[in-house]
């Protein structure tokens, strides 16, 4: 698992020199991790309605095995909090990597915990990805509180006395990635985080204007849902290192065709 926290560390540290091309290089095995882990439990959830609910001989049963579009969707996912993932790592402090770098230790404890705490309760087949799913959910609550606490105690910019059009500007300015695409989605992540922390150092000051007021709130919107969604992506890449979905597919197809 400490190798998805390397891979974003050296994605952070070279960024501003890969074009789109490069990318691909932290892009793919990211991916990859997500796209396992997101695999693992559409296929257990899958399987499990299958043999609940369905006749082994029926045809919806039949369709519902097809995995052709699951893993496309699933896949497409995976990309999508691939790229929020590097976004995000764009913008992370050093105590903000600190607390990633401790999150291995607490998943791997909280594996540990759910491991023992299912063990006799859940049938083997879907026990694995459960503990993962579960693991993942704790994980991704517990850091997200933990990154939002140590973002409100960290340093901030000083952004007192700017017009919100300086604020959009300045964060901006403070992106350098490479790959065009991927550095219009880091501009809006950072003028978002820019616009959150000015609402904050204002907002009991001078919001008056309704247009202020509207971008404070969407500002601080967005500045918690990407964090979420940064903390979601990073506890489900470090579980798809361990999930096998292929595991999954064969031990449930088997009992279908048993029933």
């Amino acid at each position: 698992m400490l190798a998805v926290w390397c891979v974003l560390l050296a994605w952070r540290w070279t960024a501003d020199r890969l074009g789109c091309m490069g990318s691909v290089v932290f892009i793919v095995p990211l991916w990859g991790a997500l796209m396992l882990a997101a695999s693992e439990i559409a296929l257990c959830r899958r399987h499990a309605f299958i043999n609940q609910y369905l006749s082994a001989q029926g045809v919806l049963a039949l369709i519902l095995r097809g995995k052709t579009f699951l893993l496309f969707w699933q896949g497409f996912k995976a990309l999508f909090f691939t790229l929020i993932l590097l976004v995000s790592a764009l913008l992370f402090d050093a105590k903000q990597w600190l607390v990633l770098l401790a999150d291995i230790l607490l998943l791997a404890m909280l594996l540990s915990v759910f491991t023992s705490l299912l063990r006799g309760e859940v049938k083997s087949s879907y026990r694995e990805p459960l503990v993962h799913h579960w693991t993942h959910w704790v994980n991704t609550l517990l850091l997200w509180l933990v990154s939002v606490l140590v973002l409100f105690f960290s340093a901030q910019e000083d952004y007192t006395g700017m017009a919100w059009d300086e604020v959009v500007r300045y964060g901006a300015s403070k992106v350098l990635v490479g790959c065009d695409a991927l550095a219009v989605l880091t501009r809006i992540s950072a003028i978002s985080e820019a616009l959150a922390w000015w609402a904050a150092q204002n907002i009991l000051v001078a919001l008056q204007q309704p247009l202020q007021v509207l971008s404070a709130w969407l500002a601080f919107i967005a500045m918690f849902g990407l964090s979420f969604l940064s903390a979601w992506a990073y506890s489900r890449a470090l579980t798809g290192l361990l999930s096998r979905p292929w595991r999954v597919a064969t031990g449930n197809e088997l009992s279908t065709t048993k029933h």
